[in-house]
């Protein structure tokens, strides 16, 4: 039993880095590394957005999500929208890690893969590394329709 007790503290201060089989080809070791660290980051810190999102006065801008999100859509979401949106990148998370490509059901699922290369980026850059996204993005993306969130133009 102490063996096991001991591996289970070491997974817990050093994540097993997941491969992300279905998009080998198009991603090095450094950039699906980073991408599963942003897919753990990101999970943490929306749960810090649906507390901050439950306290008077904060607003979806002031959180995580906020930084990626397009920023003409922030006033309107509240803690239902960034629970729906964990959901998403937990879901885009999951999808990763399988060894078929599975189709975007929806929008939200193209915009939290879009979070999670975003920050995937970030990492990098902390590290003092980068990682070219994209020719994955080319095969993880159906289209990119969801930039149209981003561009004011479009806005009704």
């Amino acid at each position: 039993m102490k063996g096991k007790d001991n591996q289970d503290t070491k997974r817990k201060h050093h994540p097993v880095t997941r491969p992300i089989p279905a998009y080998r080809k198009t991603l090095n070791a450094t950039a699906a590394k980073a991408l599963n660290t942003a897919s753990i980051i990101a999970v943490d810190q929306i749960f810090q957005d649906i507390d901050l999102l439950n306290e008077p006065g904060n607003t979806f801008e002031n959180g995580f999500l906020g930084t990626f999100y397009p920023h003409a859509r922030l006033p309107r979401y509240t803690s239902s929208v960034v629970r729906k949106l964990y959901l998403c990148i937990v879901l885009v998370g999951w999808q990763l890690a399988q060894h078929e490509r599975i189709q975007h059901a929806c929008v939200a699922e193209e915009l939290a893969g879009h979070i999670l290369i975003e920050e995937a980026k970030v990492q990098l850059e902390i590290e003092g590394n980068h990682a070219d996204y994209s020719s994955f993005e080319d095969e993880f993306f159906e289209d990119l329709d969801f930039e149209m969130l981003f561009d004011p133009a479009y806005d009704g």
